[in-house]
């Protein structure tokens, strides 16, 4: 899944979540191409063009903060870790599309209702390891999920290799795990 040239990323994973600073650096310098003409040009994302650089940067500096969080085995794994923090950190360098919300509006669309009031990764994470959700899957789905308005739950299944089903099941545990440690508020995270 890398490309032609780069090196293998798990070992320069495993290095850079052990502190190897050197590591860390490679593993952004194979990155960044890669975010650059898979992630930007998808057109799932959407991303302006003259955006790019912005989009590449702002995703290059979320890896290293999350990089402890990241459990898997296999580039693939890495590659659809990075996608789901890529997802998130895209909305502001999309290109509008017809059936766009404004931002200001967001909050008068039916589907933000029932969503967590805030777009903040990190705050996300942490409430997830509040409420008591360890499974890292279980974290990205929901997370996705709730801080991307534009995700389609089958997109996502798929982007991850899970069944529809599956998406939906970690959904709504992930949830109950929520709206249970919010006291049983309504304002749950991604929709049922």
């Amino acid at each position: 899944m890398t490309t032609k040239n780069s090196p293998p990323l798990m070992p320069l994973v495993a290095a850079a979540q052990q502190g190897d600073e050197e590591a860390r650096n490679e593993l952004l310098i194979t990155l960044s191409p890669i975010i650059r003409e898979r992630y930007a040009t998808s057109p799932k994302l959407r991303i302006r063009p003259d955006e790019v650089d912005d989009f590449t940067h702002a995703v290059l500096v979320q890896v290293p903060e999350y990089l402890e969080s990241f459990d898997g085995s296999s580039d693939g794994e890495f590659l659809g870790w990075v996608w789901g923090i890529a997802r998130i950190v895209s909305v502001p360098y999309r290109t509008p599309h017809t059936s766009d919300v404004e931002p200001d509006d967001l909050a008068s669309t039916p589907s933000a209702k029932s969503r967590i009031p805030f777009r903040d990764m990190r705050a996300a994470v942490e409430l997830l390891v509040r409420a008591g959700v360890s499974d890292q899957i279980h974290r990205r789905v929901w997370t996705i999920l709730t801080l991307d308005p534009t995700c389609q739950r089958d997109d996502l299944a798929e982007h991850l290799g899970l069944n529809s089903g599956t998406v939906r099941s970690i959904l709504s545990r992930t949830n109950i795990k929520v709206r249970d440690y919010l006291g049983g508020r309504s304002s749950g995270g991604a929709d049922d």
